[in-house]
């Protein structure tokens, strides 16, 4: 039960940006929806597993806290990604660490995600037009609706070309219902 918790937190990490249009990452926003994933691993006589639920996202400057949750509510796990290093925390109480987000959920899940391009990735383009569909690190990201600007319903394929992993297959679904400006994180001040 935990790796298809895992593997479903791994998958709502994951973003693609190197080829995606360029967008700022605001500071301070925080964006809150539901997902759905479906994967299928090499053995092709396997049904695609499944999972869903709600997720979370705050953005502070050059740091990134995701909380994935089960259709109820309960945390499934929660993702720190920083420029220094990726942590991964999970309601069983295992924990995994790496130096880069990607590295992270190679560890985990044995493929790269590129989980620090989220915030970007969910950000406008910073000008020009708005892309329906791009392709990214290996990534077909579909941007099937926009609002106020911002992608509001998605859909991201891996691989983006299917003979680039014959019989490994992810399809994830993301619907933002909020963006909010987050309030800046302030630091607890220590006595002196």
């Amino acid at each position: 039960m935990w790796r298809s918790s895992l593997a479903a937190a791994a998958l709502l990490l994951s973003g693609c940006a190197a080829t995606a249009p360029a967008a700022p990452t605001p500071p301070g926003l925080h964006y809150a929806g539901r997902f759905s994933v479906s994967w299928r691993e090499p053995a092709a006589d396997e049904a695609p597993q499944r999972a869903s639920g709600r997720f979370a996202l705050r953005v502070a400057d050059q740091r990134s806290d995701l909380e994935v949750s089960s259709p109820l509510g309960q945390t499934l796990a929660v993702a720190t990604v920083t420029p220094e290093s990726a942590s991964l925390s999970t309601a069983d109480g295992r924990s995994i660490r790496a130096e880069r987000a990607e590295a992270l959920t190679e560890r985990a899940f044995g493929w790269p995600a590129p989980l620090s391009h989220l915030p970007r990735w969910l950000a406008a383009p910073a000008a020009g037009p708005r892309p329906a569909s791009f392709e990214d690190s290996g990534w077909l990201v579909a941007v099937e609706t926009w609002q106020d600007g911002l992608p509001r319903r998605l859909t991201l394929r891996w691989p983006a070309t299917p003979a680039a992993a014959p019989g490994r297959e992810v399809e994830l679904r993301l619907l933002v219902d909020e963006v909010v400006a987050a309030p800046p994180v302030v630091a607890p001040v220590t006595p002196r």
